[in-house]
């Protein structure tokens, strides 16, 4: 079976329509997770925690398991973390994929949740509310474009949860799938986790193109990246085949 755990503030549709294809292509059973708070409005999304999203991603692969032999679990953004933490805590799949993993912000808020009395600092200075522009009309039903700024402390939670784990105590098969310009989420973390670990992940950059997300995370689905999807089944398909 495929397991999609989505990143924060998205909805299944995130990375649409390459994880259906490639789970068609695999005749594979497939489970679109929902971290809770999400697909409704900003306030069940700022009142949503790290502990409810742990349960929802080890439901989500239990759930793999009930549906399929082998579980292989793809996540976006923030969605790799949980799974990584998953993996952290003995989770067995059979091999993940990481897309655009978030072991780090790039934004200036993001480093300031890190700073003393930031619970009290951040709303002060970044507003009571964060929100983002949408690039479509889809983007803005697929996402919750605006919530609590409090909520991105959860995030913080699940970043730091992710690099307490034991790197290199996990030894699936793992692909990240990352652009070292992506302006939402550090890449150098992912290139320094990765460094942590073994052989057993594969790294992979791909050309993205006008036609793609500008901030160079949102770089797998139709919504914000459409001229990567064909290739992009094509070489995790080709990946999944090997391992």
């Amino acid at each position: 079976s495929v397991v999609f755990i989505h990143g924060f503030s998205a909805t299944r549709f995130e990375c649409s329509p390459v994880i259906d294809m490639v789970a068609e292509k695999l005749q594979a059973n497939l489970y679109f997770a929902r971290l809770r708070g999400h697909g409704q409005d900003g306030r069940a999304l700022g009142e949503s925690s790290f502990d409810e999203f742990m349960e929802d991603t080890i439901e989500a692969i239990e759930i793999g398991k009930t549906i399929g032999d082998e579980v292989i679990v793809i996540g976006s953004s923030t969605g790799c973390s949980l799974i990584h933490v998953a993996l952290g805590q003995g989770v067995r799949i059979k091999s993940a994929v990481y897309i655009s993993p978030n072991f780090g912000p790039k934004p200036l808020i993001g480093h300031a949740l890190r700073l003393p009395g930031a619970k009290f600092l951040v709303p002060l200075v970044f507003g009571k509310k964060h929100s983002f522009i949408t690039k479509s009309a889809e983007h803005a039903r697929c996402w919750t474009t605006s919530y609590p700024t409090m909520a991105l402390f959860t995030i913080k939670e699940t970043v730091l949860a992710a690099h307490q784990v034991d790197h290199r105590a996990i030894k699936i098969p793992i692909m990240m799938w990352f652009s070292d310009e992506d302006k939402i989420v550090n890449a150098k973390w992912t290139r320094r986790i990765a460094s942590m670990m073994g052989d057993n992940v594969t790294l992979h950059n791909p050309s993205l193109t006008e036609q793609d997300d500008s901030s160079c995370h949102g770089i797998i689905g139709d919504i914000l990246s459409p001229s990567q999807t064909s290739g992009a089944v094509d070489k995790l398909l080709n990946w999944l085949a090997q391992i």
